[in-house]
């Protein structure tokens, strides 16, 4: 994980966290990727990184004293499963952000879940431009399109 995105993770879960440094609740990071499916290779190594930095935050005592937890789902690789769990994971788990799926045709479904429900969600896995054209206002960037000069 780049120090780029350690900066913006922790940006954004102070921004968007609830409850005082005293709380015992964790905050939630929530993310769907690709753990089976063709893109389960790179699914892994993304799942991979998300538990490194839960590690490494909660090592360091948390943010704002609070542990963070994740709540991750298989997508099996599939555009459709992806928006289901990002669903699930905006209403029934309630989660306090969102990390994208690998791949540009899941995260373009997820996306119309997480623009819906006005939820913040950093994409560290997708890079098609057709995603960032739609004019959403909540879903980040983190790789440069493949056809920018």
């Amino acid at each position: 994980m780049s120090g780029f995105m350690a900066i913006l993770f922790v940006s954004l879960l102070f921004a968007f966290s609830s409850g005082s440094a005293e709380s015992a609740e964790p905050i939630i990071l929530g993310a769907a990727v690709s753990l089976t499916g063709n893109l389960a290779r790179s699914g892994l190594d993304q799942k991979l990184g998300y538990d490194l930095w839960k590690e490494t935050v909660n090592a360091k005592g948390g943010i704002l004293g609070r542990k963070v937890d994740l709540r991750i789902y298989d997508d099996r690789s599939e555009p459709m499963t992806g928006s289901k769990l990002y669903e699930k994971l905006i209403s029934s788990d309630k989660v306090d952000l969102l990390v994208g799926p690998y791949g540009s045709g899941v995260t373009a479904a997820v996306s119309t879940a997480v623009e819906k429900h006005k939820m913040v969600m950093i994409a560290p896995g997708a890079s098609s431009k057709e995603i960032w054209e739609r004019g959403y206002k909540y879903v980040f960037q983190m790789i440069t399109p493949p056809d920018t000069n």
